[in-house]
């Protein structure tokens, strides 16, 4: 966000153990210098600048009704380097797949062997492998949902952020410290998500009709303070209006946006059907141990501000979540720097020159913790891979603009699968890259350069494209 000095600067948020922004602001210039040499896959931009120029219409997304899996299909996809472990992998996702396969019919898929996806492989290739190119879904060739089972250093998060435009895509991963405790976080998902349908279906699930909006606000901290003013606050006022009946809409913002108030609200006493988190994500240094099981964590109202170390009693991650909880049935979305995921290079340094922030790219801990938990796993967690940016809410001089949070919680609460739901978060992606290209070529072949609107585009664009959905696409709230 620009910080009203002559020269615009742009903040992300994130930051790490001493209390230190994780990015150094940057000004506006820099950012439309790595805008204007930073072109999008021309195959990728094919279906982005389809997608925007076909927001309005009705047919474009699938060929048939997204609230049938008989219609649309569902499909499960593999890594063909995960080949030896395919076998065990089904085995333990088992009830959800034998669920998916009876609801979806004909149009179940399992994408293993030939068909499974192939290490540095673009989704122009996958798809040019099943006949398919940018556009409308054809489920006679692939279907609609799509649940990724794998590692980000197989099944990339590129891959899936670009498969998200046009499919609804989820992904599961879970790390252990060997394959037999691994593989049965992947059985207790599957047995979770199938406990929750099935007792959504007999009418004894007993979801509470609650929604929880959770944003500290840390002292002399600017982005908190944006996020709690003009995201957690309003969106809560503005749900309470568009929520459909029975909904109870409350906000947990501030001092009372605690780590304990969120150890409540996360499978505690307090926990309410779908839970929206806004904070700083925790990021930590390459060397730092702590970086594959901590990255990613929630700050809360006990972080002092910048320049205050930021204590474990600050932080919630996967430690945090109660043993005893029980998330079952639950959908959580946390905006927060690296909350789904990390990846070897962040944005802003591939641009630049490119600098390692991760050994590899991996999947948060936290939201594998909710995914998995043994007291009843969540259904899915929604979260941003990399660092976010206020763009997410936030349009310079345009001022606030919640729209896509508004939409997609709407729709959540109005029983969309969760999958449909986000694809208010690809439309933008698409629109945006669209608006940042044709600022680009414009550019190139001979306008003046407005630098405050391709810092702008640039910064929009990474950040919007980053949300990525943990669990399966198709499922869906079922509240009392």
């Amino acid at each position: 966000m620009p910080n009203g000095t002559p020269e615009s600067m742009y903040h992300a948020n994130g930051i790490d153990p001493d209390g230190k922004y994780l990015q150094l602001p940057v000004p506006e210039k820099l950012l439309a210098d790595v805008a204007v040499g930073d072109p999008i896959d021309p195959g990728a931009l094919a279906t982005l600048r389809e997608r925007y120029e076909k927001k309005d219409a009705a047919t474009f997304g699938v060929l048939g009704d997204r609230s049938s899996l008989a219609s649309v299909g569902w499909g499960v996809l593999f890594a063909y380097d995960d080949n030896d472990r395919v076998p065990d992998l089904k085995k333990a996702l088992a009830p959800l797949l034998e669920r998916r396969k009876a609801q979806a019919g004909s149009g179940y898929y399992e994408l293993d062997g030939a068909r499974a996806y192939r290490a540095g492989e673009s989704k122009t290739q996958f798809l040019k492998r099943f006949n398919l190119g940018p556009g409308t879904v054809d489920p006679a060739k692939l279907p609609y949902y799509l649940l990724i089972v794998g590692d980000p250093r197989q099944i990339p998060f590129r891959f899936q952020y670009l498969l998200d435009v046009q499919f609804a895509v989820g992904r599961i991963h879970f790390d252990a410290d060997n394959a037999h405790d691994a593989l049965e976080k992947y059985a207790q998902y599957a047995r979770s998500v199938v406990q929750a349908e099935e007792k959504a279906e007999q009418g004894v699930l007993k979801l509470p009709r609650t929604a929880v909006l959770f944003g500290p606000q840390n002292p002399g901290d600017t982005a908190t303070e944006l996020s709690v003013r003009d995201l957690v606050v309003p969106l809560a006022d503005e749900l309470r209006h568009d929520a459909p009946a029975g909904w109870t809409i409350a906000d947990t913002v501030e001092d009372d946006a605690s780590k304990a108030a969120l150890r409540t609200l996360l499978g505690g006493s307090a926990a309410p059907a779908f839970l929206f988190t806004a904070s700083h994500g925790l990021g930590l240094k390459l060397d730092d141990p702590r970086l594959l099981t901590h990255q990613g964590a929630l700050v809360c109202s006990g972080w002092e501000g910048p320049g205050s170390k930021v204590t474990d009693e600050a932080i919630f991650g996967a430690d945090d979540v109660d043993p005893n909880a029980n998330l079952l049935g639950r959908i959580v979305f946390h905006f927060a720097c690296f909350g789904a995921g990390t990846p070897r290079l962040d944005d802003f340094s591939t641009a630049v020159g490119g600098t390692a922030i991760a050994p590899y790219e991996f999947v948060a801990r936290l939201p594998q913790a909710m995914l998995s938990h043994p007291g009843g796993g969540a259904l899915a967690v929604v979260g941003h891979v990399d660092r976010a940016w206020d763009w997410s809410f936030h349009w310079g001089t345009a001022g606030a603009q919640r729209a896509v949070f508004r939409k997609t919680i709407g729709d959540l609460l109005a029983g969309l699968p969760v999958g449909v739901a986000l694809d208010e978060f690809s439309l933008r992606y698409s629109e945006i890259s669209t608006l940042l290209t044709e600022e680009i070529a414009d550019v190139k072949a001979g306008k003046a350069r407005d630098d405050a609107l391709l810092a702008r585009y640039w910064t929009a664009n990474s950040d919007a494209r980053n949300y990525v959905l943990l669990g399966d696409p198709a499922a869906r709230l079922s509240p009392a």
